[in-house]
């Protein structure tokens, strides 16, 4: 008996789910709250209710050949690493040669999720979807919830002692999609993964200064490693991956902490992590 699947969300993740789901003989049915594929790699100058955000000058932090698929090769005259845009290309071409779109169901926003009343016998899923205001219910055998972890953004203010005094402007990085507003301001950035070095980076042309916050330090790679090719395919590999999960782990920081500082005196700029 074939199985209807639900998937709900047709960004990268939703298109494989539905591809894997061809595969093996099932019947998806993929809904996406939007008119288009992509989720978070489809750039839009404003923000959306329940779709993740970036800024508009984000470029991949994983070289093409570790971030495509397996099934499916970036093109020869992609950039080692992708400009949004042409990940959401990749996207774009993915779904085509496939033949995915056909099994989306657009500006379909999946409001509830529940267990069948004879669940415990049947397995199956009752799907709640509304789409231009109309309400229907379907039943599934299974669901794939491809909705991504970006979509709800990590802002605890309340854990920042006095925050309720400060005049100035308080905004998510979410919120950020260009350099504009901020000239001759000074901005401190908290935390500092991808998203927040890549905005202070890009804020240091505009604002008069900008201040890096890191409550535990953190390492900084270029994104070329030896000999100008991309680090991850330096980084991952079987030999370096042995290390980190078989060496003992004096060893294996040794080793991290030799790798990193070879690019970049952490200690120097006070950023190395803590404990290492």
């Amino acid at each position: 008996m074939v199985k209807n699947v639900a998937v709900i969300g047709a960004g990268i993740s939703g298109l494989v789910a539905i591809k894997s789901c061809l595969e093996e003989g099932l019947e998806p049915i993929c809904f996406e709250r939007s008119d288009d594929i992509g989720g978070l790699w489809r750039f839009s100058d404003n923000m959306e209710d329940g779709r993740a955000s970036i800024y508009k000058s984000l470029v991949t932090n994983v070289c093409k050949e570790i971030m495509c698929l397996s099934d499916f090769p970036m093109p020869e005259d992609f950039p080692n690493f992708l400009p949004h845009h042409k990940f959401f290309e990749y996207c774009r071409m993915y779904a085509e040669h496939f033949k995915l779109v056909k099994y989306i169901r657009f500006k379909t926003k999946v409001i509830n999720v529940q267990r069948k009343s004879d669940f415990s016998v049947t397995g199956q899923w009752v799907i709640e979807t509304n789409c231009d205001g109309k309400t229907e219910s379907a039943i599934f055998d299974a669901v794939m919830i491809c909705t991504g972890q970006h979509e709800q953004p990590v802002f605890p203010l309340d854990s920042f002692s006095g925050i309720k005094k400060f005049k100035g402007q308080i905004m998510h990085c979410r919120e950020y999609k260009r350099p504009v507003g901020f000239d001759g301001k000074q901005v401190l950035i908290v935390g500092m993964g991808n998203s927040g070095v890549d905005i202070a980076t890009e804020l240091c042309t505009k604002a008069a200064k900008v201040y890096l916050s890191t409550r535990s330090g953190v390492w900084v790679l270029r994104r070329l490693g030896e000999g100008g090719y991309p680090w991850d395919l330096h980084f991952i590999t079987r030999f370096k991956s042995w290390i980190r999960t078989t060496a003992p782990p004096s060893i294996a920081r040794w080793l991290l902490k030799k790798y990193m500082n070879e690019q970049f005196n952490h200690h120097f700029y006070g950023i190395q992590p803590e404990g290492l």
